[in-house]
This record gives C-alpha cells, sequence and structure tokens, in this order.
C-alpha cells in the first residue's frame, strides 16, 4: 500500500506569484483599482465602506489595513443593518484574487536544455516541478534523436506516495498548473476534487477547499463568520478523509492564526479516525517566532518539525531534486526533497 502524504496550504505559498495576503489585500486592490478604474467601479462602493469604518478606531483597537477585520465589520453591519450585501464583497474578492493571479506561460520553441525550461522560467518553473511531483509524473522529450526539439510528454512516475492537498486559498494556482500539464503534455487526469469526493484515495491526488474556490459556485469570506458553510461541506468532508488517512502531514505557508480555531478542530478530529499519522512538518516565514510558539502550543506530536522559511525556499528543493532525478537517481524525488530541506531542521522545543 502507498504511504499517503497531504499537504496542507496556506496563504503562504501563493504568495511569492504576487496573490494577495491578509495584510496587503486591500492595498492590492487599490493598486489594481487605480489601473483600471474602468473595469473595477464597484470597488468604490466597497473602498468608501472602508474609509466609514474607521470611526470605530476613535473607541478600539482596529487594523484598517487586513482584509479579514474590514471584512468583518462589514459583514456585522450586513447581518445588523443590511447597508452592504455579502454578494458585493464576495465578488470584491473574487475580482482582486483573479487579477492577481499570473497565468503559466508557455515557452516555445523549447531550447537543447528543454529540461530547465519546460515548466516555464523562475518563479513558474519552481511551482511547475512541485505540482508535477504531486501528480506523480515527470516530463521527457518523446522523442531523443540529436539535434531534434521534438515535444516533451508527461511521464507516470508510479511511486511509493499517494499525495492530497487541503487548501485555505480560493485561488487556482494549483488548478492553473494542471491544467497546463495537461494541454501542453498530454496529461490527464489532473486533481481529484470534492465532487469526487467518494474516490478511491489510491486513485489519484485529491484536493479539497476549505473555503470554497474561484471556480466553484461560492466562496467563504475570511470573516468572525467563516467556517463550515453548507454550501462547502463537501470540501471538508474530504479534507478530513484525506488528513485521517495521512501517513505524513506537511503544512506550507500557513502561519495558524488564532482566528482559524476551526482548522485546529478539523486537524483533531482528523486525528480521532487516524491509524498511522507519523509526521507533522511544517514550513511558514516566522521572523519573530510568534508562529513557531503557536505551533509549539498546538501539536504534541513527538518529534514534529517546524522550519522559519519562505515557500519559494522549500520549492527550490524541490526543483533541484527533481534535476537530480532526470540525471538517472531514481529516489531524488519530492520525498527526497522534504527530507533535504528538513534535514537541518531540529525538532521544537
Amino acid at each position: 500500500m502507498k504511504a499517503h502524504v497531504t499537504y496542507l496550504l496556506g496563504a503562504g505559498f501563493s504568495a511569492p506569484l504576487g496573490l494577495p495576503v491578509m495584510s496587503n489585500f486591500l492595498a492590492k486592490a487599490k493598486d489594481q483599482f487605480a489601473a483600471e478604474p474602468g473595469g473595477y467601479a464597484s470597488f468604490k462602493e466597497i473602498f468608501g465602506r472602508v474609509d466609514s469604518l474607521a470611526k470605530a478606531k476613535n473607541f478600539f483597537a482596529a487594523d484598517l489595513f487586513n482584509i479579514e477585520e474590514i471584512l468583518s465589520l462589514l459583514e456585522m453591519d450586513h447581518h445588523i443593518r443590511g447597508d452592504l450585501s455579502h454578494d458585493a464583497y464576495v465578488e470584491f474578492l473574487r475580482d482582486v484574487i483573479a487579477y492577481h493571479t499570473p497565468q503559466v506561460e508557455r515557452i516555445r520553441p523549447l531550447p537543447g536544455n528543454w529540461h530547465e525550461h519546460a515548466w516555464g522560467d523562475g518563479l513558474q518553473k519552481l511551482y511547475g516541478a512541485f505540482v508535477g511531483s504531486l501528480l506523480d509524473v515527470a516530463l521527457e522529450p518523446t522523442n531523443v534523436q540529436r539535434g531534434a526539439r521534438a515535444p516533451i510528454r508527461a511521464i507516470p512516475q508510479n511511486s511509493q506516495t499517494r499525495y492530497a492537498v487541503v487548501s485555505v486559498n480560493y485561488d487556482l494556482v494549483l488548478e492553473n498548473y494542471a491544467s497546463f500539464l495537461a494541454s501542453e503534455f498530454s496529461l490527464e487526469p489532473g486533481f481529484i476534487r470534492a465532487e469526487s469526493a467518494d474516490a478511491d484515495l489510491e486513485s489519484g491526488p485529491l484536493l479539497a477547499k476549505l473555503h470554497g474556490s474561484m471556480d466553484g459556485p461560492g466562496i467563504v469570506p475570511p470573516t468572525w463568520s467563516k467556517g463550515m458553510y453548507p454550501g462547502i461541506m463537501a470540501e471538508w468532508k474530504l479534507a478530513h478523509r484525506v488528513l485521517s488517512r495521512s501517513k505524513h502531514i506537511r503544512i506550507l505557508g500557513y502561519s495558524l492564526p488564532e482566528s482559524d480555531a476551526y482548522v485546529r478542530y478539523l486537524l483533531k478530529s482528523a486525528a480521532l479516525a487516524s491509524e498511522n499519522l507519523q509526521s507533522i512538518d511544517v514550513v511558514c516565514w516566522d521572523p519573530d517566532g510568534t508562529v513557531g510558539r503557536r505551533y509549539s502550543n498546538f501539536v504534541a506530536l513527538p518529534g514534529y518539525r517546524f522550519k522559519s522559511g519562505r515557500v519559494e525556499g522549500y520549492l527550490e528543493v524541490v526543483d533541484r531534486t527533481i534535476e537530480r532525478r532526470r540525471e538517472g537517481l531514481r529516489h531524488a524525488g519530492l520525498e527526497a526533497a522534504h527530507e533535504q530541506y528538513f534535514a537541518d531542521t531540529k525538532p521544537p522545543g
């Protein structure tokens, strides 16, 4: 039986690509509006309501640069006074995220050193290598004749690990890379989503999105009432299922904020059904140590590992290790990359 590994992805996973996070969401929205005011006229109402919230600071501490606090205040107003509709700020979230989500760009024709450019360049290359690993594929030329610049194909690796992803993000970063693989290299299928939650966990990489998805019927705003909305229960059931089957849980770019108590309870509930959870590893940027302390107070599994680092650093190790696999080292895949990244990390405490 293959080992099950689940990645839990937070906003820090997508942020290197330019996706907004809680602290800079409003600033990015204002930049977006300044660049294309005619295309986002509805933003004026949102910005006007945000400005009106400043009165609260005369009486209480309020961070009106953080989108979670802003939308929480707006949602409370909506529930009590009906000032701004729920749909208005959901569309605001959709517009800002869609605007800042980069497209995966193809590079053609591929140069002789195709393996360095098949996924793209820069950050695109790093994310492509990671998603390809989650999908358990590698790239190789379909024609190895000398001098030929033949198309590339994706081939299954049949590794001994089955991956799943639980994400708190709305964006389509993972899905866009899977679509790129499908269109460029005829790879099918991609991630198995919540509508197929009854699928065999051995059948492919599953993806559960706890707050909904940009390509779904609804998303859950980051407010005081966020949690298990009825419309996304299938996502939560799938997340619970894959977490409870996991041998290893790996958390990338998720700071375990105090307001996300429901994620803590999801993990605890999954642990109740777990029979084989052996490790929990966390990668999150933590310059002042607060994130590490939150995890140390929460995770009780002996030997769990926490490393303060940016997600792109983790992906760089994955990319380098994939290159070693291309050179003939059969065991140089995502599992080897993960252990290489944590090689010098001591257990917390």
